[in-house]
């Protein structure tokens, strides 16, 4: 054996060695840490499981509803697919002026539900003895007129009161 594969032996042998003395030295460290790191890992693989099983869940069935929404809308009117496209469009995009377009679809979305469902009229007289003007202009009083015509009273008044809601947010 030549002096340079002692000098590496050794210094390998050193190496061990002070291995060997650090991990000796602290085993409950090293105990604690692999048992952080393996928390860690469980926690991570928990969160992920969780993640594919009900994760896509929640979308899927907004893609439903979406799916089964604008099919039903199509019924009643093309142009309500048409802006109700435009309005998928202008919500996924990236430009600010593009949002604001969104409040305008959703308007035109309901005048037009309103035009199919419930003609322009002067006055209507609700089952609660009210009167709405359900002009050409005054769409939601005509979506709130088709309601009262054809829902129980629970439904008719959670149904308008969504209605309104719906009124005042698409007119910010």
């Amino acid at each position: 054996m030549n002096d340079s594969m002692r000098v590496s032996l050794g210094n390998e042998k050193g190496e061990i060695h002070e291995m060997n003395r650090i991990l000796h030295i602290a085993p409950d460290r090293i105990s604690l840490l692999l048992a952080s790191i393996v928390d860690r890992c469980l926690a991570f693989l928990n969160e992920t499981i969780k993640e594919l099983q009900y994760g896509g869940v929640a979308e899927f069935l907004m893609e439903e509803i979406r799916r089964n929404t604008d099919e039903r809308l199509a019924t009643f009117d093309k142009k309500i697919t048409e802006e109700t496209q435009s309005l998928y469009l202008n919500l996924t995009s990236t430009n600010p002026a593009d949002w604001s377009k969104v409040g305008h679809s959703c308007r035109k979305i309901l005048k037009f539900l309103a035009d199919s469902i419930s003609p322009s009229d002067d006055k209507y007289e609700g089952k609660d003895g009210r009167f709405l003007n359900v002009n050409e202009s005054c769409y939601i009083n005509r979506l709130q007129a088709y309601i009262d015509e054809t829902c129980s009273p629970d439904e008719r008044n959670s149904l308008v009161c969504r209605l309104n809601i719906l009124s005042l947010t698409s007119d910010r």
